[in-house]
């Protein structure tokens, strides 16, 4: 029984982090789509996933792990971090996606973005919004 609410609690939980990744992903594009055309791309890169990254760490906070953490900046600190680990590793595959397999920029951005979504979804929901691990 314990098992089966565990199960049912997750999948709640993963179906609102789609939800709000969603959302975040749809902003972090739109910015770098825009940005691509004016400034080179891994600077766009920085520029819309920075942007999304305070817009994931709200709604994510408030919606998606629904987490009243009272060390807040503790909380942040953990998702900037984990966003420049990330951004990081999104920079690498980008250049490699678009200097070594010369694949387009916003289809390589994209590609990047999949290859990275369970990852960030499995770091962020044992580090930034872990209760046991802000306190």
């Amino acid at each position: 029984m314990i098992r089966a609410l565990w199960d049912k609690y997750s999948k709640i939980q993963f179906y609102r982090y789609v939800f709000v990744a969603g959302w975040t992903t749809l902003l972090d594009w739109f910015i770098f789509f825009v940005l691509i055309s004016l400034i080179y791309y891994q600077f766009a890169l920085v520029v819309s996933y920075s942007i999304a990254a305070v817009f994931s760490y709200i709604f994510h906070r408030r919606f998606t792990f629904k987490n009243n953490a009272k060390k807040v900046e503790l909380q942040f600190i953990a998702h900037f971090t984990i966003g420049l680990v990330f951004l990081f590793l999104s920079a690498t595959l980008l250049y490699a996606f678009v200097e070594l397999v010369e694949l387009p920029k916003m289809l390589s951005r994209i590609a990047v973005t999949f290859t990275l979504f369970i990852l960030l979804y499995l770091v962020q929901r044992k580090f930034t919004f872990n209760q046991k691990f802000i306190s």
